[in-house]
């Protein structure tokens, strides 16, 4: 069970883990996604979180580093590279929970678990592309994922993890290109779905060079191999680490305080994004919690109002008018309204 990993590996993996918390799992399944190849498990779900970015209170300092690193208001991409430290397989998998705030939690668990089965296949370097979905993922991610073998059955994975600012028709176009370079899949990448359940793995005989098998498969992205040759990402986070221990003292568990003194720092983050919102500029909402549902393919959630009367969507904190039925920011639509 989830308890048997160790603490710090779990929340070492990114971002996109410090949403996840320790909860009793629900019945709920969202987006779903078939699990019927390699004998992969069926995933552990537990409940959302309260629909932030963060709390300095519960998450660690590594956590709220990487949700600064990753949803930092800028227009140069590289600044947004976030690390995975090593995490190791239990009894042949990665065993971990996956929150149902996230409609695509059954994909990308099924994603993770494929990554486990080309790293068992000898494909040490693997590429996973999250795209965007126009809807609660506004912007994509590009996942690079390495891997060794410990023991018979068991491997550790580590990665980096970059927002390239591909849209989700040119996410799809360098899935494809991956393929026909030579890359593993374990399905077909025909669609933009496809691409999120199928990362792509290549052998190489001495992972030390893998940036120059990034440059010959994807010269487009230099700058991005050059910032991380150069170690910048590395010098990035120790720097936001170092700030956010400072600014945690500083705000003594006030969480907006915290975000102020962070942007006074200059780590600016947006309001709202992939995994919650921000602290501030939504102050005024009374109700910040909410669920995601899938109905017919679309994303729904039950509007709420701030305390002038406002209807507001919770998922982005964006003000609405109170006869639309679907968000002008984020898209999504809500239950119930006209």
């Amino acid at each position: 069970m989830i308890n048997n990993v160790k603490e710090r590996n779990i929340d070492a993996m990114g971002p996109f883990w410090a949403y996840l918390v320790r909860l009793k799992p629900r019945e709920q399944k969202l987006l779903p996604a078939p699990i019927n190849d390699y004998n992969i498990p069926e995933p552990r779900y537990v409940r959302g979180t309260d629909g932030k970015f963060f709390n300095i209170r519960t998450n660690s300092i590594d956590e709220v580093a990487k949700v600064m690193i990753e949803e930092r208001r800028t227009l140069d991409l590289r600044q947004k590279i976030t690390n995975s430290e090593p995490v190791r397989t239990q009894n042949g998998v990665l065993e971990m929970e996956f929150s149902d705030y996230n409609p695509h939690a059954r994909a990308e668990y099924l994603a993770t678990q494929r990554e486990v089965i080309l790293a068992k296949e000898g494909y040490n370097l693997v590429f996973w592309i999250s795209p965007e979905d126009g809807s609660v993922y506004l912007d994509g991610r590009f996942n690079i994922w390495f891997s060794k073998r410990i023991n018979d059955n068991e491997y550790e994975l580590w990665g980096k993890h970059l927002d390239l600012g591909t849209n989700r028709d040119d996410s799809l176009k360098l899935g494809k290109k991956l393929t026909e370079l030579g890359g593993k899949a374990l399905g077909v990448i025909d669609t933009v779905e496809d691409l999120r359940v199928q990362p792509v793995g290549f052998k190489v005989e001495n992972l030390d060079n893998w940036l120059d098998e990034c440059r010959k498969m994807m010269p487009e992205f230099e700058s991005f191999w050059k910032f991380i040759e150069n170690g910048d990402d590395i010098k990035q986070e120790e720097k936001v680490k170092k700030d956010v221990i400072e600014a945690k003292k500083i705000a003594k568990g006030d969480n907006i305080a915290f975000q102020r003194e962070m942007e006074r720092r200059g780590h600016e983050i947006n309001k709202s994004g992939n995994h919650g919102s921000g602290y501030l500029g939504s102050e005024n909402i009374s109700v910040l919690n909410y669920k995601i549902q899938v109905i017919d393919g679309q994303f729904y959630t039950e509007p709420v109002y701030d305390k002038s009367g406002r209807l507001i969507c919770p998922v982005c904190g964006a003000e609405v008018n109170g006869s639309s039925s679907i968000c002008p920011v984020c898209k999504i639509n809500f239950l119930g309204e006209k």
